[in-house]
């Protein structure tokens, strides 16, 4: 996981593998996300992990789906290559028993 920065006057997201201290200090760039700290402690059971329960909205900006996407694990070249809906359609939340229709977005049950 990396260190991810947003510029709060361009939109720009850059990812770092540690802290910036620059950008940590500069009024227009936020942190909008970091590795969680590791605990030495006894490791806990895993419970289920709601996969997407930060996922950005459909309709929110590029540079949330960029980070969204880099904090997933997608090379940051990559995710700002792609568009917006490029990314949510990407990172899109998973329909139970629905499958592709093959004809624009719409969705059709599965046939067993």
């Amino acid at each position: 996981m990396a260190y991810v920065y947003r510029n709060r006057n361009t939109g720009d997201v850059v990812a770092y593998p540690a802290p910036s201290a620059r950008l940590d200090h500069l009024a227009n760039w936020e942190r909008i996300a970091e590795p969680e700290p590791v605990d030495q402690a006894e490791p806990e059971e895993a419970g289920p992990v709601e996969d997407g329960a930060d996922r950005p909205a459909r309709s929110a900006t590029k540079a949330a789906w960029v980070a969204y996407a880099i904090a997933r694990g997608m090379p940051e070249t990559e995710a700002k290559a792609m568009t917006r809906d490029q990314l949510a359609a990407r990172y899109r939340a998973p329909s139970a028993g629905l499958r592709p229709s093959g004809r624009g977005t719409r969705q059709t049950p599965e046939e067993d």
